[in-house]
């Protein structure tokens, strides 16, 4: 008997100190529940994160647009950017000279009208920008650095500037009589007026040169063709480092990793 009652005795107060541990835990959990939402109610309504919305600058990548008069190194410079490591740099975007063209037929020789309806300046220039952007970025893989070559673009060099604010510029300048020369050579310009193509050349070379600048040397700096063949070594420090870029001697040799070059027009100049 006294057995089976110790037995009993044990069974109930077992049964009873697990009751009560888990009434104590269902409480303690029950609670802290409450406390805590008590706590991020109270938070929430004493303190309010707002996030600062990006403006349109720091949603722009800071690409490297090399350009300049047609046959003047571009497409020299286009691959030794593109075979550092850090940087790809493909082969011309044929479209990006068309939006700018339509950009200024709107901005310039439409503007009245084109403000009167909305589309200037603001609409015109997020859509020039994204779809400039838009082209860069898709045209191979990404790298931290994205160039853009198109010697033409350069027609537009102001704008650029003001679309791209952490655009970095390249002008490429050839002595005009090789420009010209390789330029006719390449049913670029047309052989029959040899003296007005040298004056075009003049004038276009010196206007870039002047826009290039008012965007200022820590952003638009002026590389000779003949200094990059004949020094090759400094002229590609003295580019990398304005755009932030580490030296690698693999920019002497990309004659030796065509292979793994972004694009086409890997024997264009």
């Amino acid at each position: 008997l006294n057995s089976v009652y110790m037995f009993h005795l044990i069974r109930l107060v077992t049964h009873n100190v697990l009751t009560r541990i888990a009434l104590v835990t269902f409480v303690g959990f029950t609670v802290g529940i409450l406390i805590g939402r008590t706590f991020v109610l109270t938070c929430s309504k004493k303190f309010v994160f707002i996030k600062k919305p990006q403006s349109v600058e720091d949603t722009i990548r800071p690409f490297i647009f090399i350009g300049g008069h047609e046959s003047s190194g571009t497409g020299l410079m286009r691959i030794k950017m593109d075979a550092h490591p850090w940087i790809r740099c493909g082969a011309e975007p044929m479209i990006s000279l068309k939006v700018l063209s339509l950009w200024r037929k709107f901005a310039v020789e439409q503007r009245d009208r084109s403000t009167e309806i909305g589309i200037y300046p603001h609409a015109l220039n997020n859509a020039t920008r994204s779809y400039i952007s838009e082209t860069i970025e898709h045209m191979g893989p990404d790298a931290k650095i994205l160039c853009h070559k198109q010697p033409s673009t350069f027609l537009y060099l102001p704008i650029l500037g003001k679309l791209f604010p952490k655009a970095k510029f390249i002008h490429m300048i050839r002595d005009g009589r090789g420009a010209v020369a390789s330029s006719m050579n390449r049913h670029l310009l047309s052989k029959r007026n040899h003296l007005g193509a040298l004056l075009k050349w003049q004038k276009q070379v010196a206007k870039i040169i002047d826009e290039c600048k008012i965007l200022g040397r820590h952003r638009c700096i002026e590389v000779r063709y003949e200094s990059l063949i004949l020094r090759t070594e400094e002229e590609l420090r003295r580019v990398l480092a304005f755009v932030n870029a580490p030296w690698d001697p693999v920019v002497l040799h990309h004659e030796l990793l065509k292979e793994n070059l972004t694009g086409l027009n890997t024997s264009r100049v």
